[in-house]
């Protein structure tokens, strides 16, 4: 039965991870916005995300307040073996996702940060809405994360009339820092939708979950 789900999945263009991140929807079609050079003009939202333990993760969202046309996302100061990665919904580019991952090395004793600062810069969009963060979802299953925003789509034929969860491709998000894969994965990961256990892996850095063919 799963592999038959996996066909007709596959067949109706539903790919899993390793296929659709390597093309992204909205960088393939958005033209690229011009620089930000009138502080009047532009707007700045500055916010910090809470620091994961070793070997997890943090996934905050916020909603900003208008189009978020030509929304820029860079870190306010050194992120140490933090990786971070922010990207929003191509249908819905006010609504941007950041997730932070543990990246300190097995057997290093250096301090992990409390917090890393994000600076959000858009053309147009005004104060952001409160800002939602779960952190350490690996320890703690993100309890209480909102998924409303994930695409959805029926997990056994005829594909028609259901609600249930499907992963969120890469290809559905527009990159703002760092990979919008990882950020798809964060999301996956967080809401329980999981399609392999590679993300996982990658965030507790141990070797990918790799098949050797006979």
């Amino acid at each position: 039965m799963r592999w038959t789900v996996l066909i007709a999945i596959v067949a109706l263009g539903v790919a899993p991870r390793a296929a659709a991140a390597r093309s992204t929807l909205c960088e393939r079609t958005a033209t690229p916005p011009p620089p930000l050079v009138a502080a009047a003009r532009s707007h700045v939202h500055v916010v910090q995300i809470m620091g994961p333990a070793q070997f997890d993760f943090t996934l905050a969202s916020l909603r900003l307040n208008g189009s978020a046309s030509g929304a820029r996302v860079t870190t306010t100061g050194p992120t140490e073996f933090q990786y971070v990665a922010a990207a929003a919904l191509c249908d819905a580019p006010e609504r941007i996702f950041i997730m932070v991952a543990n990246r300190l090395p097995r057997g290093s004793s250096a301090p992990t940060p409390a917090s890393i600062g994000l600076r959000i810069e858009t053309r147009n969009a005004g104060p952001t809405s409160a800002i939602v963060q779960h952190t350490d979802i690996l320890a703690n299953g993100a309890p209480g994360q909102d998924c409303s925003a994930i695409p959805h789509t029926s997990a056994e034929p005829p594909f028609t009339n259901y609600a249930g969860p499907r992963p969120l491709l890469g290809s559905e998000l527009n990159p703002l820092l760092g990979e919008a894969g990882k950020v798809a994965d964060a999301l996956d990961q967080a809401c329980g939708v999981v399609w392999e256990t590679n993300f996982e892996r990658w965030v507790r850095q141990e070797p990918p979950n790799v098949r050797v063919h006979p």
